[in-house]
């Protein structure tokens, strides 16, 4: 998956639309982050990744791919 084609959700601030089920396990090998701040997206983080900081805004407000969907953060088709 593209990062610069992903699509953060309208509908839900800082949440991300995936087209297919497989987009997830692209993201996570990528090292997929969000910011739960400022919507900045990061290829730096683990899956696991919590509350680090923004690049962007500074926020700790960073988390990875599992965390993510644990907070309901991923949109599947």
């Amino acid at each position: 998956m593209d990062l610069a084609t992903m699509k953060i959700s309208e509908s839900k601030p800082y949440a991300v639309e995936l087209e297919y089920s497989d987009e997830y396990l692209e993201l996570e090998e990528q090292h997929f982050g969000l910011c739960l701040a400022c919507g900045e997206e990061s290829t730096s983080c683990e899956p696991d990744a919590s509350n680090y900081t923004c690049e962007v805004c500074g926020a700790k407000k960073v988390y990875g791919t599992a965390n993510l969907l644990m907070m309901n953060r991923f949109i599947f088709p």
